[in-house]
C-alpha cells in the first residue's frame, strides 16, 4: 500500500538506527529532508543519500504479441533517442539515470 507515512517513517527509522539503509526518491528526499523547511529537516544531519544505479526494467508482453513488441521497442527507443525519457526522469527523479547507467547500455 502506498500512503505518505511510509516514506516519513522510512527516514526516521534510518535515522534512529532501526534500519540501516531505505531505498527513496531523491525528490522526496530533497523535499522532506534537505530543505530547510522540509518537515523532516531535523534528520539531515543524520542521513546521507548516495545514488543507486538503476537496472534495467522490462515489459514482460504475451508470447504471440509481436506487433505490440515491436510498437514498445519502437516507440521507447524513439522517445529515448529525442531525449524525452531522460526530460521525464529528470523532472520525477531529479536526476538522469540514463546517464548514470550509461555503462550499462
Amino acid at each position: 500500500a502506498d500512503s505518505s507515512s511510509q516514506w516519513t517513517d522510512c527516514i526516521m527509522w534510518v535515522s534512529e538506527g532501526r534500519y540501516d539503509f531505505a531505498i527513496f526518491p531523491k525528490t522526496y528526499y530533497e523535499q522532506l529532508v534537505v530543505v530547510e523547511d522540509g518537515a523532516l529537516h531535523q534528520y539531515y544531519d543524520n542521513l546521507s543519500y548516495e545514488a543507486v544505479i538503476p537496472v534495467e526494467t522490462y515489459a514482460i508482453i504475451a508470447k504471440g504479441e509481436d506487433q505490440l513488441t515491436e510498437d514498445i521497442s519502437e516507440v521507447l527507443g524513439q522517445l529515448k533517442e529525442d531525449g524525452t525519457l531522460q526530460q521525464i526522469a529528470v523532472e520525477f527523479f531529479g536526476f538522469d539515470p540514463f546517464a548514470s547507467n550509461a555503462s550499462l547500455n
